[in-house]
């Protein structure tokens, strides 16, 4: 018997109709959490891929970011102020596991969808999905 190993990845949900791209999980926090998505919009551009906003989360400059939100003002008001935006803005970092749990847990799975027809039995699998698709179907 030959064995076929698939590679799985967000082209997959994709083609199963569901809304799993980037682009669909900004629209989703744009709706329910719409001052950490003003924030977080503000440093993943709404077209990036998965693997790119993977691969911005992992080369973030926080020296860069600090110097970007630097006090204009050199007083205690302006050095309190530059802490709020930096301590808001961090935090949206340490949420970000929360929301794509809790926008992955509000996606539907159409159970009459299946290209997954096509796959031949006993072939090996090898999955970057957040999603749970591939073992669902």
């Amino acid at each position: 018997m030959f064995n076929r190993l698939y590679i799985i990845g967000n082209g997959f949900d994709i083609a199963h109709g569901y809304n799993t791209q980037f682009q669909n999980f900004l629209e989703w926090m744009q709706i329910f959490y719409p001052n950490d998505y003003r924030t977080f919009s503000t440093y993943f551009d709404e077209y990036l891929l998965w693997n790119d906003f993977e691969y911005s989360l992992d080369t973030f400059d926080f020296d860069q970011f600090s110097n970007d939100h630097y006090p204009i003002e050199d007083t205690p008001q302006g050095e309190a102020k530059f802490i709020g935006d930096i301590d808001y803005s961090l935090s949206i970092f340490s949420k970000i596991s929360n929301f794509l749990s809790e926008w992955l847990s509000n996606i539907r799975y159409d159970e009459n969808i299946h290209i997954s027809k096509s796959i031949v039995p006993g072939s090996l699998f090898l999955t970057f999905n957040y999603t749970s698709t591939l073992e669902l179907l």
